[in-house]
């Protein structure tokens, strides 16, 4: 069986908890994240992804078993490959590996199915709020994606999942008021929805763009609501704080690149 393929990083330490895993990406995604800087991968463009057979990607988790905890599968969306995904992450178990999944989770029925398995440990996710300015599509495209986003995150409490969430940062003084407001509605009814999840890692995440990144979806857009200022930071950091006391919140491993702006 063939996969839509980008490629594999052999060692990471800041995709899963600070813990050594081995990153599969899967091409194709169903958003369209203006500040998106993985695209050429979520659109499965020619010049990125390839059809590879499963086998590649096995062999390389196999290779790995013995110096990685975590097989961490990105994308792109990788729960658009649904059966390749399953596939991937029940060949890692079989080797005593455990498994992450970097989701939109916009499709829980392949999440429902996979945890139902057993096959997800770690889930990453970000809060995409409010859905219709982040993620790129029309307003009842955008309510869609939150029905499935939230749905997500109820199913979840289910089960034993370290739940990764990451929480976008941008340039709060961009924004208008309105857009604040309800990036912050959106923002409490996912951190309400998570309350009862035993494992809940928060996580402060300042979108990148231009000049720091070169290559993202819209430019434009990045050039004004992108990489946030330290008091942006700081904002977000307190506003968490005050919605949700019980988990620890750390700041995204890329931050360290951010200049101390305004």
């Amino acid at each position: 069986m063939k996969v839509m393929f980008a490629g594999i990083k052999d060692i990471s330490l800041i995709d899963v908890c600070g813990e050594p895993s081995l990153t599969v990406w899967f091409c194709g995604c169903n958003l369209k994240c203006p500040y998106c800087h993985n695209w050429r991968i979520a659109e499965a463009h020619a010049s990125t992804c390839y059809p590879a057979e499963l086998s590649e990607i096995y062999t390389a988790i196999e290779s790995a078993s013995s110096i990685v905890d975590y097989i961490h599968v990105t994308g792109g969306e990788p729960t658009q490959q649904a059966v390749q995904l399953q596939r991937v992450l029940e060949f890692a178990k079989s080797v005593g590996v455990r498994t992450s999944v970097n989701t939109n989770c916009s499709n829980p029925s392949i999440i429902e199915s996979l945890l139902r398995r057993g096959l997800i440990d770690h889930l990453a996710t970000d809060v995409k709020a409010p859905p219709d300015f982040m993620i790129g599509l029309p307003r009842s495209e955008a309510l869609r994606y939150w029905r499935g986003f939230t749905n997500t995150l109820r199913l979840i409490r289910e089960y034993d999942v370290i739940l990764e969430l990451r929480i976008p940062v941008l340039k709060y003084g961009a924004m208008s008021p309105e857009l604040v407001a309800s990036s912050k509605r959106y923002l409490v009814k996912a951190l309400s929805i998570v309350e009862t999840v035993s494992k809940v890692h928060l996580v402060l995440n300042p979108i990148l763009g231009p000049p720091i990144i070169d290559s993202v979806r819209n430019p434009e857009w990045c050039s004004k609501y992108a990489v946030p200022g330290i008091r942006d930071i700081e904002l977000a950091e307190t506003l968490v704080k005050s919605l949700y006391s019980r988990a620890d919140i750390r700041l995204a491993q890329h931050a360290s690149l951010l200049p101390l702006g305004t």
